[in-house]
């Protein structure tokens, strides 16, 4: 009865959580963040947010010159790094392979913060395998843009990501298309 009722609870939360999260990383995976983003566009709070959008660089020359390990080293390192520096903001989620989103609830500052630490993370990696670990980001502080709507918040995030992208590669002089 009670007792009964509190362990399916308990045992539907458990198997919603585990759905809402990455196994491979333990971040919140793109269900999680498409489920919050549902949360924060029925509350009307999308003001509150700074949303940062980032790619993994060089995943493909590590899986391919080094092997898959080393590509997955880099994507567990990167998402260490990300929880360290984003956690206590917000939620930070693997949507795709190595694509990445942070959700942070704060000020421009706080998030600012928040970025250098993950940029002192990132630039002092040291993995097995791997010694160089680069994320591109794209930050978008929703109350700067309060005319624009999430989608919109999301497009701006990704295409100051791919920017940083680009310069990336332009600054190391690497070929993003080859390995």
């Amino acid at each position: 009865t009670a007792i009964k009722l509190c362990k399916r609870n308990f045992t539907y939360n458990r198997r919603y959580e585990a759905s809402i999260k990455d196994e491979f990383t333990g971040l919140y995976n793109r269900r999680g963040f498409e489920a919050d983003c549902e949360i924060i566009k029925n509350n009307n709070n999308l003001i509150e947010y700074v949303l940062i959008m980032m790619d993994l660089n060089g995943l493909k020359a590590a899986n391919d010159n080094i092997g898959h390990e080393a590509g997955d080293e880099l994507i567990i390192g990167a998402s260490k790094c990300m929880d360290n520096a984003f956690s206590g903001l917000g939620r930070t989620y693997r949507v795709g392979g190595d694509e990445f989103v942070a959700l942070l609830r704060g000020t421009r500052e706080e998030a600012q913060d928040a970025v250098k630490t993950f940029d002192y993370l990132t630039e002092n990696f040291q993995g097995n395998l791997i010694s160089e670990l680069s994320v591109s980001k794209g930050v978008v502080v929703c109350s700067e843009h309060i005319e624009l709507n999430f989608e919109e918040i999301k497009a701006m995030a990704d295409k100051l990501m791919y920017a940083d992208k680009d310069e990336y590669y332009r600054r190391t002089g690497k070929d993003r298309r080859r390995v």
